[in-house]
């Protein structure tokens, strides 16, 4: 469980867990969702982004 202020959005929720927002994707619910958005109830998928060159 993570504890964070209320009306925080989910890059706030990332900082929190020492994630870098340039190299996820959050999901809630099946959904994406976009960083700034409101951290709201439901199932949070965070997926680390994988790129190559």
């Amino acid at each position: 469980m993570v504890n964070i202020p209320a009306g925080a959005n989910y890059e706030q929720l990332l900082l929190e867990l020492k994630l870098n927002p340039e190299e996820v994707l959050i999901f809630v619910d099946n959904e994406p969702v976009p960083f700034d958005a409101p951290v709201r109830p439901g199932t949070v998928r965070v997926l680390k982004v994988v790129s190559g060159g």
